[in-house]
């Protein structure tokens, strides 16, 4: 494992009409996975907009693979945010694009890869998340977990270093729910991309939790874990108020006796 964090907040600070983080602190680690749990308001979707540059810090340190990102320009912020792939919480695609032009959309604008070169990478994506015959399709004739699935496409095309989640199965049945939970993981264990799940659904917090993912041969196999001490791929983090107010393993959070966790987790 690196000893450099992928992303790492040093006492960031961030106040709109009320404080929205107050001090937070928390390193991700490559190749692990940092789901943010919190309720509405405290801060979890701040977080990534921070990481992107899309909001500036009163005070305190965020860098991306070592960067300090709070004072770069947008020129400079382009560098950065070409090794972060996103998933907006509704996906966010282009109903007058086809899922093909959605998928290529980053990649029509980097002058070194020729058409052919795009349709093959685009092609490819969507064969990963499942979604290869829709390449002509729109994005009005998809379910809604496949607009996610996408979006995923989408993010990963450029290959990034970096995977941010902002609520993805928003909204989705929970079997759908599991088809993006189950990619976030295979982005995670077959690619070793570094990621950071913000979701207030604890179900899916706990899947990707507890599934790993491996290649035996031609075949991706799937195994979900019994016990929460073997999920030692995923951390979590819980906001409360702008502050972090738990951090550890999956099995810390769920064995913990703090009463605020309590009832969370209830």
């Amino acid at each position: 494992m690196s000893e450099r964090p992928v992303v790492s907040f040093r006492d960031v600070h961030l106040s709109f009409d009320r404080p929205i983080l107050r001090g937070v602190s928390f390193d991700l680690q490559a190749g692990q996975t940092k789901v943010v749990l919190g309720g509405s308001g405290s801060g979890k979707t701040t977080i990534l907009r921070l990481i992107l540059g899309l909001l500036k810090p009163e005070s305190g340190s965020v860098k991306v693979d070592g960067t300090e990102v709070t004072g770069l320009s947008e020129e400079e912020l382009r560098d950065v945010r070409l090794k972060v792939g996103m998933v907006f919480q509704e996906g966010a695609l282009f109903d007058s694009l086809t899922v093909g032009e959605n998928v290529g959309y980053r990649l029509n604008e980097d002058a070194a890869l020729g058409p052919d070169e795009v349709e093959a990478r685009v092609r490819e994506m969507l064969g990963y998340v499942g979604l290869a015959p829709f390449y002509d399709h729109r994005p009005s004739q998809l379910s809604g977990g496949q607009r996610r699935r996408v979006a995923v496409a989408r993010a990963l095309v450029a290959r990034p270093q970096l995977m941010l989640y902002d609520e993805p199965t928003t909204g989705l049945d929970p079997i759908t729910a599991t088809t993006i939970t189950d990619l976030i993981v295979k982005v995670r264990d077959l690619d070793g991309v570094s990621s950071i799940l913000v979701t207030h659904q604890l179900r899916d917090a706990f899947n990707v939790a507890r599934t790993s993912v491996r290649r035996e041969g031609e075949t991706v196999v799937n195994t979900v874990a019994d016990d929460l001490r073997a999920a030692d791929g995923t951390g979590f983090l819980m906001l409360r108020e702008g502050r972090v107010h738990f951090e550890g393993t999956p099995y810390e959070l769920q064995a913990s006796s703090d009463e605020y966790l309590r009832e969370f987790l209830s």
